[in-house]
């Protein structure tokens, strides 16, 4: 059987996306290996089982020997502009790259199988494309091998709303203050409210919360996956629970500081609202160098707003 590696970006955002190219590809009869060791805690989740710790430029060459076909997720980090000079060399001919964003200036030729995403089209449905173009394969499918755990009901508290204040990036989070006059606002509505957070962000957010609402300790993404699947929706800043909950068919609201970002980036399961400043407010903070500012200009009552869209009771 021959063996194929896909290396997601760093974010385990980026490794639920990258899923699709892992199952499809074990769907056309590789054995698949993703190198995004934290989606191991979705493993009784996922038809994918096979995860590892990323590997270090140190270990590139060993580690390419390993595999017929090495599909990488472009992130320009340093380990990634080493495998594609390896490709470049002529050394790491089974490397196919997937470009998110791509400049030639930057970037460099295109070769046979790479891949340069749409920009106006979510990651979801690129990745989805790429894959097939890979394979040969006439349909593009966009399944990641995510299937519910038996014994759970979809959307079974249909009253309860998910919050995830936080996210990897400071400056993609809409103020902590917003969210919690958001959750009162919805408590106003009979909502039952949870905020979703990290198990170390925990205990900081049980104070900031001061009781009020549910902060579940959730130590794995399994934990997480169960809270988001048997809630009606989740409202959060730009990260992996918005594709979880899209992946898991839930709805969602995301609030985000890049509208043009969000075309590529936005949940591509399930299509939930995503929240952005307007074109020229962004041109705006683009040019005043504050990218901060951004969550100025998005207001409760407007995710209030885009939320009661979407909330639809089973």
């Amino acid at each position: 059987m021959k063996k194929a590696a896909v290396l997601p970006a760093q974010g385990i955002g980026d490794g639920l996306l990258m899923l699709v190219a892992s199952y499809n590809l074990q769907e056309a009869g590789y054995e698949v290996t993703t190198y995004q060791p934290l989606l191991k805690q979705l493993t009784p989740w996922l038809k994918t089982k096979n995860f590892l710790n990323i590997p270090t430029i140190s270990e590139i060459e060993q580690f390419s020997k390993e595999y017929d076909l090495i599909v990488l997720q472009n992130d320009n980090s340093p380990l990634a502009q080493k495998l594609i000079s390896l490709k470049r060399e002529g050394i790491l001919n089974q490397l196919v790259v997937f470009y998110p964003t791509y400049h030639f200036n930057k970037h460099g030729p295109i070769y046979q199988n790479d891949h340069v995403f749409e920009e106006n089209v979510c990651m979801v449905e690129n990745i989805a494309k790429a894959t097939s173009k890979l394979l040969k394969l006439p349909g593009v499918s966009r399944n990641n091998g995510l299937i519910p755990l038996p014994g759970l009901e979809h959307r079974k508290n249909s009253n309860r709303i998910v919050l995830h204040p936080t996210s990897s990036q400071e400056n993609k989070n809409w103020p902590y203050k917003k969210f919690i006059s958001l959750a009162k606002k919805l408590e106003e509505q009979d909502f039952e409210v949870v905020f979703a957070v990290s198990p170390i962000e925990h205990e900081n957010w049980k104070k900031i919360t001061e009781n009020r609402w549910l902060v579940p300790l959730l130590p794995t993404l399994s934990d997480l996956a169960i809270l988001i699947y048997e809630s009606s929706c989740v409202i959060g800043n730009d990260s992996l629970i918005g594709h979880l909950a899209s992946n898991l068919q839930i709805p969602s609201v995301v609030v985000a500081n890049d509208e043009k970002r969000m075309r590529l980036w936005r949940p591509g399961w399930l299509k939930g609202e995503v929240i952005t400043p307007s074109s020229f407010l962004a041109k705006w903070i683009f040019r005043k160098r504050s990218k901060k500012k951004w969550s100025k200009f998005i207001s409760v009552s407007n995710v209030i707003k885009r939320f009661n869209k979407i909330n639809r009771k089973p």
